[in-house]
């Protein structure tokens, strides 16, 4: 091989030779050369390779920040809506609030008399009265008087919300809708359940809880978190912390082009329903990084 290159630069005509080149290059030329050569080329080479693994190290710390967000997050959703879920399961299998349900009533008058001494006998006040839902306990019998915890079902069956429980066939269902009538619009996350723990299969009678909707939205707003975050049912955006949101205005959807910025997400099952969590990634800061 060194022969080779020997007889290589023989043949180049003697003006050509590298070191003749060097030498016929004025002063000036000759200490550009060197500084780039050994200053500068060397120099833009570490600090790329530096500033490649100062990016790396960003992009890996932010990406672990965001799953620990999406953690929380479903953690915190999960904890409430299945504490929900144990109170209407708590509901659905108590003896007597599902006799009080499908006992006969002989008169309006009856009906609230055997409601007073329902609620002083059975607790129930003492045991769902101080929680932080709306329950409502909807049965199919002539003789109940809407008012207070209990409806007939008539009353439900021209509702959305009822319509779309029956039709998932399901025992239990979360159900995120927005309430527009006349007397209130506000957003609303519902556990319903049927309640046939003592006539399985063939009872149509159920319970609805309306969660504290502003409560599991203020405490993701308060968490603070760095990052941009939405929890979607679909492409219904159900909470975020983007500031936008509010128990009055209409749920907002996620938008497809909205895709191109999720840094991470992950689905949450919930009872019938499948939740997205999307943290949305931020734009690289170059300076901040520096």
């Amino acid at each position: 091989m060194e022969n080779k290159i020997k007889l290589f630069f023989q043949k180049v005509p003697e003006r050509f030779h590298p070191g003749k080149i060097l030498d016929n290059l004025p002063l000036t030329r000759k200490l550009m050369l060197l500084y780039l050569c050994c200053v500068l080329l060397p120099l833009i080479l570490t600090d790329s390779i530096i500033f490649s693994l100062v990016i790396k190290a960003e992009q890996s710390s932010s990406q672990h920040e965001m799953e620990n967000i999406a953690e929380a997050i479903h953690y915190t959703l999960s904890n409430r809506m299945d504490n929900a879920a144990n109170l209407s399961l708590n509901i659905y299998s108590n003896k007597y609030i599902n006799e009080f349900m499908d006992a006969e009533y002989a008169s309006p008058l009856d009906y609230y008399e055997s409601y007073r001494d329902f609620l002083k006998d059975s607790l129930y006040e003492a045991s769902v009265g101080t929680s932080n839902y709306n329950i409502v306990m909807y049965a199919d019998n002539p003789g109940i008087v809407n008012g207070g915890s209990f409806w007939n079902l008539d009353s439900a069956k021209d509702k959305q919300w009822y319509r779309d429980f029956v039709e998932s066939g399901r025992d239990i269902l979360a159900y995120p809708y927005y309430e527009n009538t006349a007397t209130s619009t506000l957003r609303k996350i519902s556990i319903i359940r049927r309640m046939d723990y003592y006539h399985k299969g063939s009872c149509p009678n159920l319970v609805k809880m309306d969660m504290d909707y502003s409560g599991m939205s203020q405490s993701i707003i308060n968490s603070k978190y760095r990052f941009l975050v939405y929890i979607c049912d679909g492409d219904t955006i159900l909470f975020s912390n983007d500031g936008h949101g509010g128990m009055g205005k209409p749920y907002e959807t996620f938008l497809p082009s909205m895709n191109r910025r999720v840094g991470y997400s992950r689905d949450m099952n919930v009872y019938g329903r499948v939740w997205s969590i999307y943290v949305m990634k931020e734009e690289l800061n170059v300076l901040s990084i520096i």
